[in-house]
């Protein structure tokens, strides 16, 4: 739909966790593709967060009314087993979450697709 509809003025924003597999690069690279394609700013962003500060927010009701899960235990299990892509960009940010808050952390990610967007 972003592609073919999308008028190229609207921006977007894509969340995902992705293991790292090929479905998950492939995808990666689609996206990437797309966005060229678009002429938009394609800017990669892995958000990190320590483990226990991650599992302190899973009860927040509003995640789980977006289909996230509500069991720490179910959740620790997935963290600590899997291997998650993260993409070997150059232009990638990394934000450590753990001690932010969501609407500071969208600030730095806009800050950074302003002065992406000036250059």
């Amino acid at each position: 739909m972003i592609e073919e509809f999308a008028p190229r003025s609207v921006s977007y924003v894509l969340t995902n966790v992705l293991e790292d597999d090929s479905e998950s690069h492939a995808l990666y690279e689609r996206v990437k593709v797309i966005a060229a394609s678009r002429g938009s700013i394609f800017l990669p962003v892995v958000l990190m967060c320590e483990l226990e500060e991650e599992l302190r927010r899973i009860p927040d009701p509003a995640g789980t009314q977006r289909l996230k899960t509500d069991d720490r235990e179910r959740a620790r299990r997935y963290i600590e087993s899997a291997t998650f892509f993260v993409p070997r960009e150059e232009n990638l940010l990394t934000i450590d979450t753990t001690s932010s808050e969501a609407h500071d952390v969208a600030e730095l990610i806009l800050a950074e697709l302003l002065e992406r967007d000036s250059r």
